[in-house]
Formats: C-alpha cells, structure tokens, sequence
C-alpha cells in the first residue's frame, strides 16, 4: 500500500459524508451577491443594469436574502427561522433550509464564506434606499457592473 492510500485511508471521506458536509455549510458565513428590493412585503431581485428580476420568490428564500449580510452564518439564520416557530419547528426544515441556501449559492444570489465581511453599499440596502449615484458609482469602481 502507498503513503497516499494509507494516509486517505485513515483520514475521514469528508467529501461523501453528507453530515459533515451539513455542518461545513452551517458553520459558513453567507453575503448576497445580487441587488434586491422590496416591493409591499415581497423580495425583488434586480439585474446588475437595475433591472427588476420579476419572480415570486418563497417566503423562505426571501428571509435568508435578506439576511445574507455577511455578518451571519447559514446557522444564525436558521437559528432565527427555528425562533419563529417557537423553538419547534418542523423536522425537515434544516434540510430544506441548506437546500435553499444551496440554491441560491448556485443561482449565483448569494455565496457562502468562512469569515465575515463587510457588503458594499450597493449590496447591504435594497435599491429603493440607496442613492442611485453613489451605488452606481461604487459598482463601477469595484467591476461590479462595466460604465
């Protein structure tokens, strides 16, 4: 046997273990990565150009967008939606919870990370409270968007 196959065979298959890829993804920090707005009570996503991305999002996804701040991991945020039922929520919800997050990581609306960090302007406040110069200027300097 190689030093390789004994030395994998001895550390844990991090990569096919479901549980332990779960609480990897709980432990990581979550930023949007897309523009939103709220329109009445519901999340609206816009384009890049300002754009509204015109879909009915599920009330869940709105709720971790909207936390996505950066400041807070995928298990703060399910910590805040458990809260909400009263401490009992339903068995599949954790599950649900990190598919949605998954999700949208794939969607390419929000991304995870290991440490926290500070959104732009542009990002933190839904576009209907930000000075429309001052984000669009940021989004230029930082390539967000191309002049």
């Amino acid at each position: 046997m190689s030093l390789i196959s004994k030395i994998t065979s001895i550390l844990p298959d991090w990569g096919n273990n479901p549980e332990k890829q779960r609480e990897r993804l709980m432990q990581r920090y979550v930023s949007r990565v897309r523009r939103y707005d709220l329109v009445g009570k519901n999340v609206v996503l816009r384009e890049s150009d300002g754009r509204q991305r015109v879909e009915k999002l599920d009330i869940w996804m709105e709720i971790i967008i909207i936390a996505a701040d950066g400041q807070k991991r995928v298990r703060d945020i399910l910590d805040f939606i458990v809260g909400e039922f009263g401490g009992e929520a339903p068995e599949e919800l954790e599950a649900g919870m990190i598919n949605l997050v998954e999700q949208l990581d794939v969607l390419h609306i929000l991304e995870t990370h290991a440490r926290p960090r500070e959104l732009p302007y542009y990002l933190k406040l839904p576009v209907s409270q930000q000075n429309r110069h001052r984000a669009r200027a940021l989004m230029i300097e930082d390539g967000f968007i191309a002049e």
